[in-house]
């Protein structure tokens, strides 16, 4: 299994050089030095992790955060902000779905701590995603199976009734009684196909 890709985006290149150089052997290191040149990253690569600063020219971080929501991205994608201003910015940037904050100058191997715990929970909730999808799936093909079942006797009662009602076509009170089996027969068919559309 390869490397996860970190894209670090952060318009100060001494900043990208640091975190390239001390987290270059467990990531593949992609950069951006703008938000636009971030989000084109994004599009273009599968991200893992993202070190996001917020004072970036063209697109700063917040927009680069409401942009990533809005196509999804943030899903797959972990988000560190880095920042060195109000914690107005901080609270903001997690409520645009940051998954941890981290404050400037940067400190390489706290980064590196809160990537992990980041890309952690990330897997975690992959998972449990996943064990949800199989859940509802084994529940459907479950309701499937019933729901076949069931047809197949109402069926089977149909072809009954449809024989009896041919031998006796002169016996009114038989035939009388047969479509009155017919009609509750209908009524519980509806009935399931209401069942399993709920």
């Amino acid at each position: 299994m390869g490397k996860k890709i970190l894209l670090i985006a952060d318009d100060d290149e001494m900043n990208r050089r640091i975190i390239r150089r001390f987290l270059s052997s467990t990531y593949e290191v992609l950069e951006a030095e703008n938000g636009r040149q971030a989000l084109e990253q994004l599009e273009s690569n599968k991200v893992d992790a993202l070190l996001l600063d917020i004072i970036m020219p063209e697109i700063d971080g917040l927009e680069v955060l409401k942009i990533m929501k809005e196509r999804n991205i943030l899903e797959q994608t972990g988000v560190l902000v880095a920042t060195s201003t109000k914690e107005k910015t901080e609270r903001t940037a997690l409520s645009l779905g940051a998954d941890d904050i981290v404050s400037k100058p940067y400190d390489p191997i706290v980064i590196k701590k809160r990537l992990e715990n980041i890309l952690a929970v990330k897997e975690v909730q992959n998972h449990n995603e996943k064990l949800k999808y199989h859940d509802t799936t084994a529940l459907l093909s479950e309701q499937e199976a019933i729901f076949s079942r069931k047809a197949g006797k109402s069926a089977e009662k149909f072809h009954e009734i449809a024989k009896i009602m041919s031998q006796n076509t002169d016996n009114i009170n038989l035939l009388n009684e047969m479509i009155q089996d017919i009609h509750k027969e209908a009524d519980k068919i509806m009935e399931m196909f209401s069942d399993y559309e709920s």
